[in-house]
């Protein structure tokens, strides 16, 4: 019995020796292409649970930010790899060099660069929301699939100019109904007022409004009960008016 035991002992140690080896060179490779040919070299070590343990330990222990941060990165690569896989994973990690799209500002386009968690782009985003489109492949790189999801079917509601089709946006997007995404449109609707863009501001808020009566009483409840808008037009009419629900100045800005 104690031989099994040290024999099963020995493979477990021998594993974790194995991961640590490989993620000292993944995490030590000179550039994305070295780093790409240590992960090919030993996905059954680096695109595990185990490897991901050892790295969020690592980022434990260390008080260099610079280090956490050069950690986290490898990690967030790792991540992406088993979700998405090695291809996908690196291609979007290439468009983190992609140059400053024409009409942006290069301050702002080196903030979204330094930008490693989701919580902070989405914040960044809120904040200056006309940088969405040029900075999407960058996006989809630090937010994931979820996020990406998330902000796809934000932007479609913002955009929406009928009940039928925000009903459906609403419907085949559960996550619109999350507290993460009235954050997300409080945050942006506090961005427009600061910009003084007041008309889209209104748009933000009715949609936000939309979405909290949703989560109170139900999708089907909320878009066919019928309470009278401040502008007289009551919720389950075929089209919500011009001046509510179709401002361009969303659609330009976004």
């Amino acid at each position: 019995m104690n031989s099994i035991d040290n024999e099963s002992r020995l493979q477990m140690e021998a594993m974790l020796q194995a991961v640590l080896d490989a993620l000292e060179a993944f995490v030590a490779a000179d550039s994305w292409a070295e780093a790409r040919r240590v992960l090919e070299a030993h996905p059954r070590e680096l695109l595990t649970d185990v490897a991901d343990d050892v790295l969020v330990t690592m980022m434990a222990r260390y008080e260099d930010a610079e280090v956490v941060r050069m950690l986290a990165q490898h990690r967030q690569v790792l991540m992406r790899c088993r979700v998405v896989g090695i291809d996908v994973a690196f291609a979007e990690l290439a468009a983190v060099d992609i140059p400053c799209p024409e009409g942006v500002d290069p301050a702002l386009w080196q903030r979204a660069l330094q930008i490693d968690n989701s919580a902070a782009m989405m914040d960044f985003l809120a904040e200056y929301p006309d940088l969405i489109t040029p900075i999407y492949r960058r996006m989809s790189y630090i937010l994931g699939e979820a996020h990406i999801s998330l902000l796809d079917g934000i932007l479609a509601l913002l955009e929406a100019d009928t009940w039928t089709v925000a009903r459906d946006i609403v419907e085949s997007l559960p996550a619109l109904l999350s507290l993460e995404t009235d954050l997300w449109l409080m945050q942006y609707s506090m961005a427009l007022r600061r910009a003084g863009n007041h008309r889209a501001v209104t748009v933000v808020e009715m949609r936000r409004w939309l979405l909290a009566r949703c989560r109170m009483i139900g999708i089907g409840a909320a878009f066919g009960e019928r309470l009278a808008l401040r502008d007289g037009v009551q919720v389950g009419a075929s089209a919500i008016p011009t001046s509510y629900w179709v401002i361009q100045d969303v659609a330009q800005a976004l």
